[in-house]
């Protein structure tokens, strides 16, 4: 099975506050990269370091790479316009990050068609097995949020983010400006093609995971969704676009979002997608993983450790990110279950 990382930029990042993917504003627009480059390689060269959280909380990508470790596959990035590209093997789907949301113009929708049909036509030639997807985009539940709105969806509180008490406020101002941008006849467009809702306030990101799952179905092939908030709005648009493909996917959460108190990923999943598959991973499932991170904590001269980590995620801060849900259960049974899944 494949495990494929797509990352993304969205210039949404821009707003203060909007995410805790980085310790800054200059951090945010490296996490992508960070995260890519630590994935594959086990270190990173941009900058020298992983990603923090303001509060000093690491970036979840240290579980995904102890899964690595210990079942030793190996990544497949896809770039689809991040900031900073990585320095590691990687496909170049896009150049550049998407635009702020708040102009009601993310990317021009001949971008958006560009960019899906050119991953359909990498992965009808090169995916030939059941495949993970997992995600880093900065600011990416926002985007979430803003995709889910122009469905119709009221989602107010429902919505994940990577503060432990969420950002509801700015979310809600920067998707409000979103809509007052918006063209005559967006509903119109997005009833006709769903595709338009991420032109108008998705990112790239989004599109590649609509293309791939188009494949994967046409191949009967098996895809996991590694996230939750993010994945649940690519789910919603593949119902209106292409309910085969929206039927073969599971989605996998981490522990962490599903239990946030500063949301709810339950009640969300019923109201935007209620038949979407949904795999369910246990908090105790990262104890199996705790002597690979510890080692990579000790190895990276990182001054964390998994206790600390898993302490801080407890108290609501980061919440999913780079496969995690996903990674807990690797770390266990590699997929074993998943694989019986019909």
């Amino acid at each position: 099975m494949k495990f494929i990382l797509v990352i993304a930029g969205t210039n949404t990042i821009q707003h203060s506050g909007i995410s805790a993917a980085g310790a800054s504003h200059e951090e945010l627009q490296y996490t992508a990269a960070l995260d890519a480059e630590f994935l594959v390689n086990g270190k990173t060269s941009l900058k020298g370091k992983l990603p923090f959280s303001p509060e000093g909380i690491i970036s979840p990508v240290i579980f995904t790479r102890a899964a690595v470790e210990l079942e030793k596959f190996e990544p497949l990035i896809i770039n689809a316009g991040s900031h900073h590209k990585p320095d590691c093997e990687f496909l170049d789907f896009k150049s550049s990050p998407s635009a702020d949301i708040a102009s009601g113009q993310a990317m021009p929708i001949e971008e958006v068609y560009e960019l899906f049909y050119k991953t359909k036509l990498w992965a009808e030639a090169n995916l030939n097995e059941d495949f993970v997807l997992a995600e880093c985009v900065v600011a990416g539940t926002t985007t979430a949020q803003a995709v889910l709105k122009l469905l119709g969806f009221q989602t107010s509180g429902l919505v994940s983010s990577s503060f432990p008490s969420g950002n509801k406020d700015i979310k809600s101002q920067v998707i409000e400006q979103a809509v007052s941008h918006l063209p005559e006849g967006w509903q119109e467009n997005i009833e006709d093609d769903p595709l338009y809702a991420f032109a108008y306030v998705g990112d790239a990101m989004q599109v590649v995971f609509c293309a791939l799952a188009q494949v994967a179905a046409a191949k009967k092939l098996k895809v996991i969704f590694a996230g939750g908030t993010q994945m649940l709005a690519i789910k919603a648009v593949l119902d209106r676009l292409d309910k085969k493909a929206a039927e073969s996917i599971f989605i996998c959460p981490s522990p962490w979002l599903v239990d946030d108190e500063s949301s709810c990923f339950m009640s969300l999943k019923e109201k935007v997608s209620p038949n979407t598959k949904f795999m369910e991973v246990k908090k105790d499932a990262a104890a199996t993983l705790k002597d690979k991170v510890n080692e990579i904590c000790k190895r990276e001269n990182l001054a964390i450790s998994f206790d600390e980590i898993i302490t801080a995620y407890n108290q609501g801060h980061v919440k999913e990110g780079v496969g995690l849900g996903l990674a807990l259960l690797r770390s266990i049974k590699y997929l074993s279950d998943f694989q019986q899944l019909q």
